[in-house]
């Protein structure tokens, strides 16, 4: 029995896991023996606060970005392993400087700038720096807005209801054979959706506000409230200047 076989039937009983279908389960556990496989071949881990520090920064990483092929995997242990070594110059630099005399080493210094900088590379190569995540959020960003527009445009291709820019009343554009013209729109009211002869229906009872509301692609309670707020209200307005 290979290892993922072998872990698949230590975890498949367990609470948390009983739920998963087996191709999910045979999923998590490819990852975890990846994921252990990168930590038992650092170069530098060799105790186990090491490891448990390695994890922790594997994870980090792993949450910030995916390594599909080998050649990320590999830059990932580099870089881990220069995580781990600076902390290890870091710990012997913190033990000169309690001592009673203490002394910095310049080599120790230099040595410690170096990694730091190996570190900076790696992350850079692997697309985990700032600047790098700020374009990846920006093309990410741009990403989504483009499919927003082309579903936009593909839910919305055939309609010819427009805004006026200067009144921002809504009017049809019909389409002739000889050019586009502009037509008066009957279905709004300003940039609400509101049709007075429709209303009228209403009034004398022609129809119920429920068939209004199916006509016009709205709720009841929203036909209600035009009905009231505009409807009734234009309707006193010209009985008075009538």
């Amino acid at each position: 029995m290979d290892n993922l076989e072998k872990r698949k039937n230590q975890l498949k009983n367990l609470p948390h896991y009983k739920k998963m279908s087996d191709e999910e389960l045979t999923a998590y556990v490819q990852q975890k023996l990846e994921e252990e496989n990168i930590v038992n071949n650092l170069a530098f881990c060799v105790d186990d606060n090491e490891k448990k520090y390695a994890n922790e920064l594997l994870n980090r990483y792993l949450a910030q970005s995916s390594f599909e092929n080998d050649s990320d995997k590999e830059l990932l242990k580099q870089l881990i392993d220069q995580h781990l070594l600076a902390e290890r110059f870091k710990s012997i630099m913190k033990t000169e400087y309690c001592k009673a005399n203490p002394a910095q080493s310049i080599d120790m210094v230099d040595q410690l700038d170096r990694v730091v900088e190996r570190i900076i590379k790696l992350q850079e190569k692997l697309g985990l720096s700032s600047k790098d995540k700020q374009q990846d959020n920006l093309s990410g960003v741009l990403s989504s807005l483009k499919k927003k527009a082309l579903k936009y445009y593909e839910e919305h291709s055939g309609c010819n209801v427009v805004k006026c820019p200067y009144c921002q009343n809504m009017f049809y554009l019909l389409m002739r054979t000889e050019n586009l013209t502009s037509e008066k729109c009957n279905m709004f009211k300003g940039t609400v959706l509101y049709n007075k002869p429709i209303m009228k229906l209403i009034e004398q009872a022609v129809i119920t506000k429920e068939i209004a509301a199916e006509i016009l692609g709205v709720n009841a309670l929203y036909i209600e409230k035009i009905y009231n707020q505009i409807y009734l209200k234009e309707k006193v307005e010209d009985d008075r200047k009538n």
